[in-house]
């Protein structure tokens, strides 16, 4: 007895159907991925200009942000004398360039001190080093560094409001080449994915 034609057809087509849904399951998050790269950390709905200057360790030279337009800027605010996250940070920034292998020279660390009374520019710019060499230290009065910190959202308690060390935010932030801030990353996040962030946000201008 010939199967009835509409068995057939309702057979192929449910074989194409589930042929196209384990097709899409393997191969289509990559494909999405690239045309709409996604951030591990959080990114600003509304991305600002962000502009600034500041002495820079060791001799005091300004720092002026504007001048690194077209670089992919990290910026994190912290202090030398900080027990943990600080240099736990600094740290996996420092594996982060290794991690972008060539295009770490697309990107320029930038650490900003909020315990100006301790941090002064020899002893910044030695602590850095001892991180990684390429890595730019920040420095000022706090007349100076708190209308930076405003621009960030940064807030800084003294060892009176804490334990006995100062508190501080502990987020890293990511300002594109067009010098807009447009991610922030909390304390905790691999290198692995801050170089997948920075990749982002290098790729967007050679496209």
């Amino acid at each position: 007895m010939e199967e009835p034609r509409f068995t057939r057809r309702t057979a192929i087509a449910g074989a194409l159907f589930i042929g196209i849904l384990a097709f899409s399951s393997v191969f289509l998050p990559p494909i999405l991925s690239l045309i709409f790269p996604a951030f591990h950390g959080v990114n600003y709905d509304n991305p600002q200009q962000i502009d600034f200057s500041l002495p820079m360790a060791p001799n005091g030279d300004t720092f002026n942000l504007r001048d690194y337009r077209g670089k992919v800027v990290v910026i994190y605010f912290g202090y030398t004398n900080c027990p943990d996250i600080c240099p736990t940070t600094l740290y996996d920034l420092h594996r982060t360039m290794g991690e972008l292998g060539e295009d770490a020279s697309e990107v320029q660390v930038v650490f900003i001190t909020i315990d100006p009374e301790r941090d002064n520019s020899q002893h910044l710019a030695d602590y850095l080093s001892y991180f990684d060499k390429s890595f730019v230290g920040l420095y000022g009065t706090m007349d100076q560094l708190q209308p930076v910190y405003d621009q960030f959202g940064v807030r800084v308690l003294s060892k009176e409001q804490t334990t006995g060390a100062l508190g501080h935010t502990a987020d890293t932030f990511l300002i594109d080449r067009s010098g807009k801030l447009r991610v922030h990353q909390h304390y905790g996040m691999r290198p692995e994915q801050i170089a997948e962030d920075l990749q982002i946000l290098i790729r967007e201008k050679r496209s």
